[in-house]
């Protein structure tokens, strides 16, 4: 009988093996790498919006003659508002607003809108609009509020706002936060 060279039915089926379980390792790893890349990419777009947001708010509470807080309010440091006012250098007004965050939780709709539109909105002028949107719908605002303080005469806005991308399973690990002190010019209240 003659001895025909070559791979043998199993010594093929070894190796297709072999590679069938390599093959699922590095798809395996790539689909890990994948999503870690769009939990980071998301997280870096969430903080550039609340960055963007908070640029804002403290430039103009930064630039206000004064503070505007609703009269139930205390200027003591310990009470959260969803909103707070400001009067420009020249007159005008000036609102920020966390709109619906009072729903969170069970709360009650705090700005009775008509569709859950949870954001971070400017309003200027009266009548207090909130057109302005200062943060988009791909964040899921978790907490926003506004704290007014007086100590010497002087006041002082310190506000907090945080966020997770819509597009990526909510954990403490992928909300980002910014708190912000800013003082006020003068420390007039209305």
């Amino acid at each position: 009988m003659r001895k025909i060279k070559g791979y043998s039915v199993i010594e093929v089926l070894v190796v297709i093996g072999v590679f069938a379980i390599l093959s699922v390792i590095a798809a395996q790893s790539i689909i890990i790498t994948l999503r870690s890349q769009k939990k980071n990419d998301s997280l870096i777009n969430v903080k550039g919006e609340i960055d963007f947001a908070a640029n804002i708010i403290e430039r103009n509470l930064q630039t206000a003659s004064y503070i505007i807080v609703n009269p139930v309010t205390v200027c003591d440091g310990a009470t959260a508002t969803p909103s707070i006012g400001f009067s420009t250098p020249y007159g005008g007004r000036g609102d920020f607003a966390c709109l619906d965050i009072s729903t969170i939780g069970g709360g009650t709709n705090f700005y009775n809108l008509t569709t859950p539109d949870i954001r971070v909105a400017s309003s200027s002028g009266i009548p207090i609009r909130f057109s302005q949107r200062l943060t988009t719908n791909n964040l899921e605002i978790t907490s926003c509020s506004f704290t007014c303080l007086t100590l010497d005469e002087k006041s002082y806005v310190t506000f907090t706002i945080s966020a997770s991308a819509k597009n990526i399973p909510a954990s403490d690990d992928n909300i980002v936060s910014t708190s912000r002190q800013v003082f006020i010019r003068s420390s007039k209240r209305e």
